[in-house]
């Protein structure tokens, strides 16, 4: 025989002082046993709760159904209940109840981790509970080789959202790559906007691409741009007569 599932409001009350934790859920009787397994593992991450639990012991505790909805009810609507029967009882202040927020959609806006629940969920993630965890301890030269690596890339990467200039492994400039043929080396400039990368042309000089690098950075950016040669800026805006499109290449005078 199939399981009856109750969708709506529940509340855990505590029978000595009459502070309630007030919840929603599609599947009620799953949820309150989810909670009581995380009190009785003293692992519940709502702290208020969980001192409580400790405090008066799981006899103090009994489970209500506040209110029962159909099942196939709307998380938006689930939402609003939630937060109208905790605002009635006014379960999210410490004098009345248990709850860290007013609940429903959105009800997380504003609060922010305590440092106790902030110290469980790394306890949680340290060591054996961690899933990359094999056994095997990290040595010295090893979190130096990745030091050394993260440090890279932090050097690499870009400072300002708005400008996606690229930094190569084989040139200083932004936006410059080397590219090496079979008799031949050319000079690439690429340059970033709005999460797509544009290109810009071939050059014989890694300093001819910077700088059509500049000037299309410039165009695009405005004073916001970083570019290669700022010494250069005021020859640059100068020479702005030509007019940049955001497809690959450039579009001429």
């Amino acid at each position: 025989m199939e399981e009856s599932l109750t969708t709506g409001i529940y509340c855990i009350e505590n029978v000595i002082n009459k502070k309630r934790y007030i919840g929603y859920s599609n599947n009620i009787e799953k949820r309150c046993n989810q909670h009581l397994s995380a009190l009785r593992k003293k692992k519940h991450l709502n702290s208020y709760l969980q001192k409580a639990y400790n405090k008066y012991g799981e006899n103090s505790f009994e489970i209500l159904i506040l209110y029962v909805l159909e099942e196939n009810i709307s998380q938006e609507c689930l939402g609003e209940k939630e937060r109208f029967y905790i605002k009635h009882y006014k379960s999210n202040e410490r004098n009345f109840g248990y709850n860290l927020n007013l609940g429903g959609k959105g009800g997380m806006l504003g609060w922010h981790q305590t440092n106790e629940n902030k110290k469980k969920l790394s306890e949680r993630m340290t060591g054996e509970n961690n899933p990359n965890y094999n056994g095997k301890s990290i040595t010295e030269e090893s979190k130096e080789k990745t030091r050394k690596k993260v440090l890279g890339k932090e050097r690499m990467s870009q400072s300002s959202s708005l400008q996606g200039k690229i930094r190569n492994n084989n040139c200083e400039y932004f936006g410059v790559t080397k590219r090496v043929g079979k008799t031949v080396i050319r000079w690439e400039s690429n340059i970033q906007f709005k999460r797509k990368q544009y290109y810009l042309g071939r050059f014989e000089n890694k300093e001819a691409a910077a700088k059509e690098y500049d000037m299309q950075a410039l165009y695009f950016y405005g004073d916001d741009a970083r570019i290669n040669f700022p010494q250069l800026i005021d020859e640059y805006k100068e020479k702005q007569g030509h007019k940049y499109t955001l497809s690959n290449g450039r579009k001429g005078k």
